[in-house]
């Protein structure tokens, strides 16, 4: 209890305490505490695919990068979560193998939304919006692409008159081989016009694209519609000659929906890639900048928050402790923390006390498995399987042989390979590794070391995030 003494004379310090909200859509102050960890920076220069686990930031850079000073007046959000699928379906042409026809609709949109972008910032010249209106209007007649104008305007809360005189034609259903070539004319004619905006201003526009990731569902349409996207994304790089610029389109992707798919050349996109992985240090950044703005004091840290110099168990402090429990996410720090912080509130502690975060673990850990639950449960009931398969396990570590002996058990015909590659990538299992000549072990999962790998002899441990939920013996 090294801090408390020091705390007691402001004991009000942990009353004003607020670590903000969970999930970065609906947190209006993300700019007051959002911490840097140099993928921004990465992605204004010019990377054009930020891969994230749930829960690991993508969002909270997504809403950063929309609203910051530098780059607001040139980003457009475009959050894809009431995306009208049967639009793109309706776009591909006779003979156009699926996800080639999503990559053109894809690349056709990006640039679209891109050019409109301009038009209401009135960035456009006359002979410019000429082009655009004219496109319009030769595209009008397809009724697949009133769809797009008409989410277009959800999205954005644009007027009708902004969408031009094509969104107010009378439209047919039927489609012919010339929608493809009016696409891509407009799509060269929109390039042109947008690198010539660049070249005269040097300020880029930016699609951010994100929320594809709620509509992974495993099925091979989704794959080729996400893919699609993704060769739309890196076309466009290819067209534009912007030197440590934004590009034209950054994706936004959970890093599990990337492991899922494969196409030619995926193994180009990495060099362009962003991979959100957070250290410790950064993850107690994530607490201690959400204290500093909800207290107004710039000068507290850890310390001055929660009871440190006395573990918890193992050995570990509150810092340790917590963090060992995290699975690398901020979201998980923050929703231990702020559990934590409600009972100390609660019981008018001036600091969080470790008792405090003891007492919340078990409605800490049913949260981190009712996630995962609510994450999986659209891929069908394989995880109500595990739960059974883990329930019969009941502990901690255990071998690969007794995973699929108990998944036999409860399913003859369960993919127990397949689910089991998924809770380890990511990291709801990991592996035990002994400490060479030092003695002793460690838990290793793949959120602190991506490349790790295992065989059939490796000695397997179930994330404690999970352990109090599930009631699991700690041998």
């Amino acid at each position: 209890m090294d801090n408390e003494k020091n705390l007691c004379s402001q004991s009000n310090l942990v009353k004003e305490l607020d670590f903000g909200r969970l999930d970065a859509e609906s947190d209006r102050s993300i700019l007051n505490y959002f911490v840097q960890t140099g993928s921004v920076e990465e992605i204004k220069e010019g990377k054009y695919l930020v891969l994230g686990r749930k829960g690991s930031g993508k969002t909270a850079i997504f809403k950063y990068l929309e609203k910051e000073e530098h780059t607001k007046d040139n980003v457009v959000s475009l959050d894809l979560k009431e995306y009208p699928y049967a639009a793109h379906k309706m776009l591909k042409e006779n003979g156009m193998s699926d996800d080639n026809a999503h990559t053109l609709s894809w690349t056709f949109l990006i640039v679209l939304i891109s050019i409109k972008f301009l038009e209401i910032k009135d960035k456009l010249s006359r002979k410019e919006r000429k082009v655009l209106n004219n496109a319009l209007k030769v595209m009008g007649k397809y009724s697949s692409l009133n769809l797009v104008f008409t989410w277009i305007k959800r999205v954005k809360k644009w007027d009708l008159k902004i969408l031009g005189s094509g969104a107010g034609l009378e439209l047919s259903d039927s489609m012919d081989d010339s929608l493809s070539v009016h696409m891509h004319e407009f799509i060269e004619q929109g390039i042109n016009i947008l690198n010539s905006y660049y070249n005269s201003s040097g300020n880029p526009v930016t699609v951010l694209i994100d929320g594809i990731d709620d509509s992974w569902d495993g099925e091979e349409s989704t794959k080729n519609f996400i893919i699609g996207s993704l060769r739309a994304v890196r076309n466009l790089y290819s067209e534009f000659d912007r030197t440590k610029s934004m590009a034209p389109a950054v994706m936004f992707l959970r890093t599990d929906i990337w492991d899922s798919i494969n196409f030619n050349d995926k193994n180009k996109y990495m060099q362009d890639a962003v991979k959100l992985n957070w250290s410790d240090d950064n993850l107690v950044s994530v607490v201690e900048a959400r204290a500093k703005y909800s207290s107004g004091k710039s000068d507290i840290g850890w310390v001055d928050i929660f009871e440190t110099g006395t573990p918890i168990r193992n050995r570990r402090d509150s810092k340790g402790y917590i963090l060992s429990r995290t699975m690398g996410r901020p979201r998980d720090i923050l929703s231990f923390s702020g559990k934590a912080l409600n009972k100390a509130q609660e019981l008018n502690h001036p600091i969080i006390k470790n008792s405090d975060i003891s007492d919340v673990e078990l409605e800490y850990s049913e949260h981190i498995y009712n996630e995962l639950e609510n994450e999986y449960k659209l891929n069908g009931n394989w995880f109500k399987n595990f739960e059974k398969i883990v329930q019969k396990i009941n502990k901690r570590s255990f071998s690969m042989d007794e995973w699929v002996g108990k998944s036999e058990e409860v399913d003859g015909s369960f993919e127990y390979k397949k689910v089991f590659d998924t809770l380890f990538n990511v990291s709801v299992i990991g592996v035990i590794q002994k400490g060479g000549s030092t003695g002793g072990s460690k838990h290793v999962y793949r959120y602190n070391s991506p490349r790790l790998k295992y065989d059939e002899k490796t000695t397997f441990t179930f994330h404690p995030a999970i352990v109090k939920y599930l009631g699991l013996r700690d041998r």
